[in-house]
């Protein structure tokens, strides 16, 4: 019996003795923080020898330009009729489900099984409103233009995300941060900004924005002091810091008019692709049927030509 209890004192103690060795493990664990990033990514995304980004924007490289994928819908019927297809059967799904009774979308909660209070009906009613006005139901008074129904808001965000894989919206911030409305914006003038990366810390450019102009939109100064770099960064002036980086400009006839924040501006891509020398921009259905396209053009024109001249290839 003695032998048993001696064994089992000795287990005991062989037991305790790892636990100091667990704490000291659990303390340097805390200690190290192992869920902070130790470095930054290595690899390159994006081409560091694009000439675009002395402008300061990454343009689209090795695809149709804008103006080329405008033009196809006007041209090829097949392509506009498609586009505008899509458009009217998404503007379907514009409003609320609970009032339309057939099509609509749905505002839910995250968690299938949690069960909604009344305070969270009452919410989610305000978040319907809220879409289907695009921002509080009260105009914003710095506005010149009215303000688009959710409905329009989708046939424009559709048409341009089917022409060029892109869907540009501004997102207006309330006095506080929050969005108070967000409208539809062309998106063949949205590039996305150049980053400091590419030239380094020390070659930086910097557009001011004290503030927002009447019309809404920000205000760019030029800060051209001799030891800076025009266009090789952009960020955004507020008092007396350099806090913000403008990630996306609008560039009209070559110029960048106004600067946008990350919270500013979406920029959404349906086909994104890893390519450097695509500077961050979608591979739309325009572009991959670009042969095929060519090749309807070439066959409309054929035919226009035949009915207008009524001349044919002779037959050998």
């Amino acid at each position: 019996m003695s032998n048993d209890w001696m064994d089992t004192i000795s287990a005991w103690q062989d037991q305790t003795k790892v636990l100091p060795m667990l704490a000291r493990e659990h303390i340097q664990k805390s200690r190290m923080k192992p869920q902070e990033a130790a470095r930054g990514m290595r690899s390159t995304m994006f081409d560091p020898l694009a000439v675009q980004y002395a402008m300061g924007f990454k343009d689209r490289k090795y695809s149709l330009t804008y103006d080329v994928l405008k033009r196809i819908p006007h041209q090829v019927a097949v392509v506009s009729a498609i586009i505008q297809t899509r458009c009217n059967q998404v503007a379907t799904f514009s409003v609320p489900y609970r009032a339309s009774k057939s099509v609509g979308f749905v505002i839910k909660h995250k968690d299938p099984s949690h069960l909604t209070t009344k305070s969270e009906q009452e919410f989610i009613k305000d978040l319907e409103t809220f879409i289907y006005n695009c921002g509080y139901s009260t105009p914003n008074p710095y506005n010149t233009t009215k303000r688009d129904d959710f409905e329009t808001f989708l046939k424009k965000i559709v048409r341009d995300s089917l022409q060029y894989d892109q869907a540009c919206v501004e997102v207006v911030p309330d006095r506080r941060g929050s969005p108070y409305e967000f409208m539809a914006v062309d998106a063949a003038t949205i590039r996305i900004a150049a980053v400091d990366s590419v030239y380094g810390p020390n070659q930086t450019w910097h557009a001011r924005s004290p503030a927002y102009s009447g019309r809404g939109s920000l205000l760019a100064e030029m800060d051209q002091s001799p030891n800076r770099h025009p266009y090789r960064s952009l960020k955004l002036y507020e008092g007396t810091r350099f806090d913000k980086r403008a990630d996306f400009v609008q560039v009209i006839n070559g110029r960048v008019e106004n600067v946008y924040t990350h919270e500013e501006m979406v920029f959404g891509v349906r086909n994104p692709r890893t390519d450097i020398y695509i500077q961050g921009y979608g591979y739309g259905e325009l572009e991959q049927l670009v042969t095929i396209v060519t090749a309807q053009l070439y066959a409309e024109e054929y035919n226009r030509r035949f009915f207008s001249q009524g001349s044919a290839p002779k037959a050998y």
